[in-house]
């Protein structure tokens, strides 16, 4: 296997599994995720997306993580734009390290080109509030359709549970940035900073930047501090 395609498939996957890849009949029932604070919006969203398959919805970003941990694939993220503890790009900018083709997208209120194109260039396609259930019921067929086509390097390797909810718990706890996120996984898992920095088309000075953040909002002196203080974590959530 390609020393990318390594690394993507090791850091899709959000729940421990000896299964490399999953075959379309398990892929079918994958979930949507609605990620909004209104649960008047909630309600009406998970009403029509409820026609297509399983859904989840959680109210925060945190809740988002969580849910990203208990499952390995999604059919489709439903996203506010404001959260209570961030906003929904800044969590599909993680999810994408994990599930670069998974259809999302971003229910807002605002149409600032920022925002705009911010959402285009992390793949979502976006819907004005109040909500037109016409056009959430086709986001849904594509994303059912798109789901069950998915390619199988997005059917997800797996990192064991207790690993990867470590390494939430760690990113939360120190505040750290999609692509610091990134880079402590690839380190935790001992890969080679060059395939980290293919998987995400960064420069060795980039790289090196990305873990002088990390070291200095951790508090750690190293990467072998920063891979030792996650598996003790992982270890103390399993005892």
């Amino acid at each position: 296997m390609h020393r990318t395609e390594r690394l993507t498939s090791a850091l899709r996957g959000d729940s421990g599994s000896a299964l490399l890849w999953r075959d379309s009949s398990v892929l079918v029932t994958s979930p949507f995720l609605i990620v909004e604070d209104d649960v008047s919006i909630v309600r009406v969203i998970k009403r029509i997306l409820t026609a297509y398959g399983e859904v989840r919805a959680v109210t925060s970003v945190a809740g988002a993580l969580d849910a990203m941990a208990l499952h390995r694939s999604w059919c489709g993220l439903v996203l506010d734009f404001k959260l209570g503890d961030g906003n929904g790009l800044d969590f599909l900018e993680l999810a994408r390290t994990r599930h670069p083709h998974v259809p999302a997208l971003l229910v807002t209120g605002t149409l600032e080109p920022a925002v705009v194109n911010r959402a285009f260039q992390l793949g979502a396609s976006y819907l004005c509030k109040p909500i037109e259930s016409d056009l959430m019921r086709r986001f849904a067929r594509d994303a059912r359709g798109a789901t069950e086509e998915a390619p199988p390097s997005d059917r997800g390797d797996t990192l064991p549970e207790g690993t990867q909810r470590a390494v939430l718990e760690y990113v939360r706890t120190h505040r750290l940035s999609p692509v610091e996120t990134l880079v402590v996984e690839g380190i935790v898992m001992s890969v080679p900073r060059t395939d980290v920095m293919e998987q995400r088309d960064i420069t060795t000075n980039t790289y090196k930047t990305h873990v002088r953040h990390i070291l200095k909002k951790t508090g750690e002196t190293s990467v072998s501090a920063v891979r030792a203080a996650v598996v003790k974590l992982a270890a103390r959530s399993q005892s």
